[in-house]
């Protein structure tokens, strides 16, 4: 089992950054929906929506960038929804429990859609390498096969020959005429 902290086989540097900047902006975008909501709507607890960046960031990405994107999300829920409002201190004990069950949920949710997309990579190369082995097996039996079915055809052939030599009196190459 991979730790948390573990990049995916294969996940270049690039990928991480742009996951990472993409679950960013999701986090900004659903920041900005949830406060023009919240001036119709009573938000109360906001944290499960910033789980949308978080799986975006673990399925693009893998844990790392799950885990940023869940720091910026309880960020955005403590700075923008929890009184004090434009603060990151939260006071209410209820709104702390929420904020850490978060991180905890976002955290295994990002380690297990990263799983997610492992095993699929780990799929696609094993199906891959199923195709070139038959491709190569193919490509090595078909000539095989044809020396194969020539070799009993000629000695066959060979042999058939022989005897309607013998029939007629005649010898077959390679053997002697009676004396």
């Amino acid at each position: 089992m991979q730790g948390f902290g573990a990049r995916l086989p294969g996940a270049s540097l690039k990928a991480s950054l742009s996951a990472i900047g993409v679950s960013l902006v999701l986090v900004a975008l659903l920041t900005a929906a949830l406060a023009a909501a919240s001036r119709f709507v009573d938000v109360e607890h906001v944290t499960i929506i910033y789980l949308i960046p978080v799986l975006v960031a673990a399925i693009r990405g893998g844990v790392v960038p799950a885990v940023i994107s869940a720091v910026a999300g309880v960020g955005a829920s403590a700075f923008f929804f929890y009184p004090p409002l434009y603060d990151f201190r939260v006071h209410n004990p209820v709104h702390i429990v929420d904020l850490v069950l978060f991180v905890f949920v976002a955290v295994v949710t990002g380690h297990l859609a990263a799983n997610v997309r492992q095993a699929k990579l780990r799929a696609e190369a094993d199906a891959l390498r199923e195709a070139l082995i038959g491709s190569v097996s193919h490509e090595l039996r078909t000539p095989l096969d044809r020396w194969i079915g020539i070799g009993p055809r000629a000695v066959g052939g060979d042999r058939q020959r022989c005897s309607t030599r013998a029939a007629r009196g005649r010898p077959s190459r390679g053997s002697r005429a009676p004396e």
